[in-house]
């Protein structure tokens, strides 16, 4: 990343940053993931980013994320179970950037989107999403799932209890 500004177009934002690079979202997705993978949630402006993330969701930028793997996601969701209601806020957070995540997947990389959705269920994220009890939550993103792990008509027997969202 060139924090110094583009050398070829000179084109930088406030914080130096290229101006594509900014709108991609790459300048927060280090920090999202750092997040995700070490549950640190105290400081605000850090969970902001999540929400930077999701409204600047771009086709590069979801699959990059992709890249890096489903697994810190996974990771902090499991890390949030212990406690769900102090930390609802963020896992609803998180949940909406895996909504972003999967449905720019889904439209602009279809051929792939097969592997993304395994690599979705084998980190984790399926069944952290499940213990969560987030009904509300499968059943928005059921049209993103064509297979019958997240059948929103037939909801799984694990799905039962409060729903949290």
């Amino acid at each position: 990343m060139d924090w110094g500004g583009n050398k070829k177009t000179g084109v930088t934002n406030d914080k130096g940053m290229n101006t594509i690079e900014y709108m991609l979202g790459l300048d927060v997705l280090p920090v999202i993931l750092n997040i995700l993978a070490t549950n640190d949630y105290t400081i605000k402006e850090k969970i902001k980013c999540i929400l930077k993330l999701a409204e600047r969701g771009s086709p590069k930028q979801i699959m990059k994320l992709i890249e890096n793997g489903f697994e810190p996601i996974a990771r902090g969701l499991r890390g949030l179970e212990s406690n769900i209601d102090r930390h609802k806020w963020e896992v609803k957070n998180m949940l909406d950037v895996m909504i972003r995540v999967l449905s720019t997947a889904k439209e602009d990389f279809n051929d792939s989107y097969p592997a993304i959705l395994k690599d979705f269920e084998e980190s984790g994220c399926l069944d952290s999403v499940k213990r969560f009890n987030c009904q509300n939550w499968i059943v928005s993103i059921g049209h993103l799932f064509p297979f019958s792990t997240l059948n929103p008509t037939q909801p799984d027997e694990s799905l039962k209890g409060d729903v949290i969202f």
